[in-house]
Order: C-alpha cells, then sequence, then structure tokens
C-alpha cells in the first residue's frame, strides 16, 4: 500500500549535530534533531522498545555532540547503539518514527478532509494527516504537547499541506462536522459521546486503546483508560463498525476500532 503521507523520508540514524554542521556534511539515512533539542523533541525518537542507531562521531570536532546526545539518551532510559555513518552527497533530514498503524487505513475511508485529532499529544499523527491535506484540529489538555505538534508541523510543512490548529483542551464541550476523528492511545469514558458530537454524516472514527489485559502484563491496576478487549466495538454501538482487532505489539496489548457514522 503506497504511503498517504509528503513526510521527510524514514531514517536510521540520529545525527545529533547542530543544524549547519550537518548540512556542511552531511550524513546518509538520517534525522537530525541537535542534541541541545533532544529534550524538547522526544516525540521524534522511536518508540522506547527499540534501540536508536546514534552516528558515531566520537574522534574529531563533533564528538562533543556526539557525548552529549548519548548521555541524554542513557539518562532518559533509551537504548542506543553507535552506528558509523556514510556520506551524503546532499543534506536531507528524515524522520525516525511512523503515524499510528491504524492511521492510513482510517485516513482512506474518509470522504472529506476535514479531521480532528482528540487527545493529540506531540502531534505526529495530526501532522501526517496535514502532510496528506487534511485540514487538522489537534486537541490536547497539555500546553506543552500542543506546542510540540505546532513546532513539527511548522519544520515540516510543505506544498499540498493541510491547515493545522492547536487547541489546549479536553474535549468535554468539543463539537464539530468533521469526516475523521481519531483517538489513539486517549480512550476515557466519554470519548464515544464527543466522537459522536464531531463526527459528520458518514464521518470515520478510529480509536486505539490499552486493554486490562496489557495492564496485568505490566503489572499495574486497570484504570479507566484500559478496555476490555472486546470493548471497543461495544463502546462505539452508534457506529457501523469497520474494523475491530486486539492484539500483542512488542509486548504490549492493544485494542483498535474504526466505524463510520451512518
Amino acid at each position: 500500500m503506497s504511503s498517504l503521507w509528503r513526510l521527510p523520508p524514514l531514517a536510521g540514524i540520529l545525527d545529533p549535530r547542530p543544524e549547519r554542521e550537518a548540512q556542511r556534511s552531511p550524513i546518509a539515512n538520517a534525522a537530525n534533531i541537535p542534541f541541545d533539542q533532544l529534550s524538547e523533541r522526544t516525540s521524534e525518537l522511536p518508540p522506547r522498545d527499540r534501540t536508536i542507531h546514534l552516528a558515531d562521531f566520537r574522534a574529531g570536532s563533533s564528538s562533543e555532540s556526539a557525548f552529549l546526545a548519548a548521555d541524554f539518551l542513557d539518562r532518559g532510559g533509551r537504548r542506543f547503539a553507535w552506528q558509523v555513518p556514510a556520506i551524503a552527497e546532499v543534506f536531507t533530514s528524515g524522520r525516525l518514527w511512523e503515524p499510528n498503524e491504524l492511521l492510513q487505513a482510517a485516513a482512506q475511508l474518509a470522504t472529506g478532509t476535514r479531521a480532528l485529532d482528540l487527545g493529540c499529544g506531540a502531534g505526529r499523527d495530526a501532522v501526517a494527516l496535514a502532510s496528506a491535506g487534511f485540514d487538522v484540529v489537534g486537541l490536547d489538555v497539555l500546553p506543552d504537547a500542543v506546542d510540540r505538534m505546532l513546532g513539527l508541523y511548522e519544520r515540516w510543512k510543505g506544498p499540498g499541506w493541510g491547515r493545522l490548529q492547536g487547541l489546549r483542551r479536553d474535549w468535554a464541550r468539543q463539537t464539530g462536522q468533521f469526516d475523521l476523528v481519531i483517538a489513539f492511545a486517549a480512550f476515557s469514558a466519554d470519548l464515544p459521546d464527543a466522537a459522536l458530537r464531531c463526527l459528520a454524516p458518514d464521518g470515520v472514527f478510529a480509536v486505539s486503546a490499552f486493554t486490562t489485559l496489557d495492564a496485568e502484563s505490566q503489572g499495574v491496576p486497570a484504570r479507566s483508560h484500559h478496555v476490555a478487549p472486546d470493548e471497543l466495538q461495544k463502546r462505539f454501538s452508534a457506529l457501523l463498525p469497520i474494523h475491530a482487532e486486539a492484539f500483542w505489539d512488542g509486548g504490549r496489548h492493544r485494542a483498535t476500532f474504526i466505524g463510520r457514522l451512518g
């Protein structure tokens, strides 16, 4: 399946050098996140269960960037491995993350381009939708999450991208007529009502949530954001079901659902 996203290419190496230095001496297959921006851009790193391949500049003029990045990753409990980079002719900064695996299927089902991301977090999925031409509203109660989303959008937006608006509030009073509404890892008991308030006729809703099996596997009590493996389709029974699945992924158990407002 070809990708909808007009995002920078996926990269395999983290280049922690300052941007100007990275542009002067480009390396292949890299995402440039300067070491002094890592604390603000952790959402652009791979998932925590994956090893980060850090460009090996321990010898030479870029050694400080390399060691400071390694120290930051180590203090944050992130696994990393040094990798000797290949020289590139042209500077291209890629990305180290992918949108939610459910997003493309949901976006392709939408009949229009108005999208709402409930609990957008740092906004990777909202930015991906904008890159595909959707006009997106990203909503989160955490101000720094919305700021990170807008910062990512401003760094990457290009021709053909849709607009992106960030709102710093919860979804209790959110309304609208959206062709696509998503809520990934942001489940709560009032989410079904919010979805119905915000969907346009024939609108598509996609949700993912950690399950009670995941809570058990992590050794923590099940909380309000956990669902039973078969619960999402029941919770969103007002929607016509398109997809429902529960599965293990990287040691975590998730449930997913896509439905359409009839």
